[in-house]
């Protein structure tokens, strides 16, 4: 196709997408002006640039609760003190090896000091401030030359997205700002409009909108190996400027370079929807009007409006404390006094609002991340068993966790893993596992709280056969205790080296029988010897059973 062409296309779908994005703008603008003030980059929000915008908050729980929801997603889900993940291969007999096994825990070990060098967490925490606050939380995951990896997030107002026929989003066009002179040294003159160029003399910090998409390229060619011809077609090109002028830059991806966090999907829509901000927005404004009429209240009880006599009207009515105000007896006044005498009900005002502030924090799943603190329970209790004091919480939080699994951290590890193999820092797999998949497996705190109920529900059925085998004890052949063990290891995020793989233990168990047949082949010897001399030392024509097997009659 040609530029032109190309150009115009892009042009469209921008258009297009725009107006798929603009129902969505008025509760996203709420949200942001009553929860996250400091978030969102929409069109007219470039000119505030340092200007307070927390101007509707007058109480800031909305905004902790959504922090703490941000930092506890972070800590239970993809926590940098602990493991949060681990890969396995899709054929588990696989798993029984130890090449394979070394392999994994190899790459494992990679990939986690590349999470931990590059700027990931910090990023990851702002993912999910986004992604609780808006619903939708894209990042970008870009080849690095010193850190391998580098990670960045986008706000809400500043993308837009759309999705494939599986539903997964593989197209996100993002509005950047730039100066004149940095699209200059960036992209070079002969790229620029002539608008910037004029601009880099008059006006060179001016800001100049440019779009940066990136979507499946639809006409690659898969011979050829050069930036344009990606599976993923990456293009920038200024906002505005004549379609003739072209693209600042063209070139391409091979895996999609971004993940998109999405809260809940409705239908067709590609943005996120039902997350916690949206469900406590009514009652995060609610909690700043009923904030604000507490203090107006508070203010009207000590400070309120005066009523006094005409004859003090060319006096100094002194209202500091301790001052005097002199009033003629005379004119039968009864001094300065309240205009209306309205008691402004506080404490019904005050216990509205606490209610109001639970409810934000039970949307942002704030008692559940503070559990430990806010139950009082003893600092070596682990987490996941901490988490199971708010199952009813978690079990609400289940489908989000399996939603990130598929639009998070499942292409967030496969965007790694490509990069650090394409950048050779990964380990070499065994020869014949060339064509094997791996598998990723999740251990964070919140996916194991999710996987204790299944140790609960083994400790139960393993009681319950212990039970039953005082009365058969046939019952116990129906237990796989050796896979009971490999299942239970797994939840338990157990470390594989210290379960034998099961030819292993077919080894030992073989060992344990031959040892066993050898002592039993011991034992009978020794007792036919025994025998053998309790025979000879037996009287003779006493019809002993050696007489008797040799047919002898005793005299």
């Amino acid at each position: 196709m040609p530029r032109l062409d190309l150009r115009k296309k892009f042009d469209t779908r921008l258009a297009d997408m725009k107006n798929i994005r603009i129902p969505h703008e008025g509760p996203l603008k709420d949200l942001r002006d009553y929860i996250a003030p400091n978030r969102g980059n929409f069109l007219e929000d470039e000119g505030n640039r340092g200007k307070r915008k927390d101007l509707k908050i007058y109480n800031g729980i909305p905004t902790l609760s959504a922090r703490t929801f941000g930092a506890g997603m972070k800590a239970g889900v993809t926590s940098s003190s602990r493991p949060w993940f681990r890969l396995a291969m899709s054929d588990r007999g696989l798993m029984e090896r130890d090449d394979v096994r070394a392999y994994l825990r190899g790459v494992e070990e990679r990939l986690y000091q590349i999470f931990n060098k590059s700027n990931f967490y910090p990023m990851a925490a702002v993912s999910y401030y986004e992604l609780g606050v808006f619903g939708t939380a894209p990042m970008s995951i870009k080849a690095d030359f010193e850190d391998i990896v580098r990670f960045d997030t986008y706000t809400v107002g500043e993308y837009w997205i759309a999705t494939n026929s599986r539903g997964v989003v593989d197209v996100l066009y993002r509005r950047i700002w730039k100066t004149p002179v940095q699209l200059i040294e960036e992209f070079g003159k002969e790229n620029v409009s002539h608008e910037t160029i004029t601009k880099a003399n008059t006006k060179p910090d001016d800001k100049i909108k440019v779009i940066h998409a990136v979507e499946p390229n639809d006409e690659r060619i898969p011979d050829m190996i050069d930036a344009e011809n990606k599976t993923y077609r990456s293009v920038y090109y200024e906002e505005g400027s004549r379609a003739d002028e072209g693209f600042l830059a063209v070139s391409g991806f091979d895996t999609f370079p971004y993940v998109v966090s999405r809260w809940s999907v409705n239908a067709s829509d590609p943005y996120g929807t039902d997350q916690p901000g949206l469900v406590a927005l009514g009652d995060a404004k609610q909690l700043q009007a009923g904030t604000f009429r507490k203090a107006a209240g508070l203010d009207r009880n000590l400070n309120p409006p005066l009523q006094a006599p005409a004859d003090l009207k060319n006096q100094r009515i002194m209202n500091v404390p301790g001052g005097v105000t002199f009033v003629s007896s005379f004119s039968g006044s009864q001094g300065i006094k309240p205009m209306y005498d309205v008691r402004i009900p506080l404490q019904d005002i005050i216990q509205d609002n606490l209610q109001i502030e639970e409810r934000i924090k039970d949307a942002f799943f704030v008692n559940m991340f503070l559990a430990i603190q806010a139950n009082n329970r003893p600092q070596d209790m682990k987490a996941e068993v901490a988490f199971q004091i708010d199952k009813e919480r978690l079990l609400m939080l289940g489908p989000v966790l399996e939603s990130l699994n598929e639009d998070f951290l499942n292409p967030l590890i496969d965007r790694v893993f490509f990069i650090a193999q394409e950048a050779g820092v990964l380990p070499e797999p065994p020869e014949d596992l060339a064509d094997q998949d791996l598998k990723i497996e999740y251990v964070s705190s919140l996916a194991k709280a999710q996987k204790v109920a299944a140790i609960s529900n083994m400790e139960r059925l393993s009681g319950l056969i212990g039970l039953w085998a005082q009365f058969n004890p046939d019952v116990i052949d129906k237990f796989d205790f050796d896979q009971a063990t490999d299942e239970a290891s797994e939840i338990l995020d157990v470390p594989t080296n210290i379960i034998r793989s099961d030819e292993d233990v077919a080894e030992i168990r073989k060992i344990k029988q031959q040892m066993k047949q050898g002592q039993i082949a011991l034992e009978s010897g020794v007792a036919a010897a025994g025998a053998a001399k309790d025979l000879a030392n037996a009287p003779v024509g006493t019809g002993n059973m050696l007489e008797q097997l040799a047919g002898v009659t005793p005299a």
